[in-house]
């Protein structure tokens, strides 16, 4: 685990995708491996590589930071519930109770099921992202993924380029420093 393995890359080039309206957008980096890398049981295959990072506006960024915020207060509420009441559930002898307990315990956790959590998780803090201008932050973590073994090093991405059934593999996750 310990040490470093240098990969030497071709053809760099990176493009900034943003849908409008979007708060957030992504910065992809491509690079094309002239050979193969491997290091214990991790292998980077000869070919196009990719690494993508999130990149926000700024107030896009606070206002998906406050929803967030949100989301995991809501989901703070909800453990209490169903802490309080699988504890209770477990306290008492008596059958109906007991019943009524698990109930409530139930209801918790179908409420916590209705909680949409997906877009929170990808949200970044503040001392997860780099300033790269007065209104633009790079999220320091980001994705690293090959996509089989075509030539051109945008071919394929699912932007109608390209009939090749290549499957995005992900290969890890990058940090910048």
């Amino acid at each position: 685990m310990k040490g470093e393995t240098k990969v030497r890359t071709l053809s760099g080039c990176w493009e900034m995708v943003w849908r409008d309206d979007a708060p957030a957008g992504s910065v992809i980096c491509a690079f094309d491996l002239p050979e193969s890398y491997q290091r214990g049981d991790a292998m980077l295959e000869k070919g196009p590589l990719y690494i993508t990072f999130p990149v926000w506006a700024r107030g896009g960024l606070s206002e998906a930071q406050e929803d967030k915020r949100n989301v995991e207060k809501r989901l703070a509420s909800i453990k209490k519930k169903l802490d309080a009441a699988s504890e209770k559930m477990n306290e008492t002898q008596n059958p109906i109770m007991k019943a009524l307990h698990f109930r409530e315990a139930c209801q918790a956790h179908e409420e916590r099921s209705f909680v949409y959590t997906e877009k929170a998780v990808s949200v970044p803090w503040d001392d997860e992202v780099e300033s790269l201008n007065e209104n633009l932050l790079l999220t320091t973590k980001g994705l690293v993924w090959s996509k089989g073994k075509s030539k051109n090093l945008f071919q394929g991405l699912g932007w109608g380029m390209s009939t090749t059934n290549d499957k995005v593999k992900l290969l890890g996750t990058a940090l910048i420093k």
